[in-house]
């Protein structure tokens, strides 16, 4: 898979090619009790090329230019910082159990310093769980209306390790040296977060 990267200036770029593989395994019980397990792995292969926010999974090389008119001098990418092949990968587990009125799960994942699944068309409002680069552990219990009607209500703690979850443009920092001072990010850092929420679906 190509991934391009759009400059706000420039035609975009083809930062590198990203290859994309996984095992599941899933089990009910006659009891109507269920697992399940899956692995990821992600393998992003940068192409040297970069924009504003750096290439695949590595931090820009800016270097001094004079601007079109001559006029001034601005900091423009030009590379990246290294064109290293890079591996990541993510665990996701979980089991649901029959309970009163409908059933309660838990559920949790686990992705690397390189995880980088294409997750992007999800709508958790702090970002995909399955794409944080980090600790996510999620219950939740779902009240059955009727058999096409059901409510929802789930906590999720979010523990991130490293910057850039969700997104394959940048080299990922280690949040704690982001947060000592130790090294940067050019995007906002969060640490540790709650979603709390529910939901109402049907099913036509």
């Amino acid at each position: 898979m190509k991934c391009v990267q759009q400059r706000s200036t420039d035609p975009s770029d083809v930062i590198g090619d990203m290859y994309l593989g996984g095992l599941g395994y899933a089990y009910e019980s006659d009891e109507d009790m269920k697992w399940f397990a899956s692995f990821g792995w992600t393998r992003a292969e940068p192409s040297g090329n970069t924009g504003m926010f750096g290439g695949m999974l590595s931090d820009a090389v800016f270097e001094a230019e004079l601007n079109s008119t001559g006029t001034e001098i601005i900091m423009v990418p030009t590379e990246t910082v290294d064109s290293d092949t890079k591996d990541g990968y993510g665990v996701y587990v979980g089991m649901q159990m029959p309970a009163p009125y409908g059933k309660f799960g838990l559920e949790y994942n686990y992705g690397s310093k390189y995880w980088s699944p294409f997750t992007q068309a999800q709508d958790d409002p702090i970002g995909s769980k399955l794409a944080t680069r980090g600790h996510v552990a999620e219950a939740y219990y779902i009240f059955d209306i009727n058999p096409k009607m059901f409510i929802k209500l789930a906590g999720l703690y979010y523990d991130y390790e490293y910057t850039g979850s969700g997104s394959p443009v940048g080299a990922p920092q280690k949040v704690d040296d982001v947060i000592a001072g130790t090294a940067y990010s050019m995007l906002p850092v969060v640490d540790t977060a709650y979603d709390i929420n529910a939901s109402l679906t049907i099913n036509f």
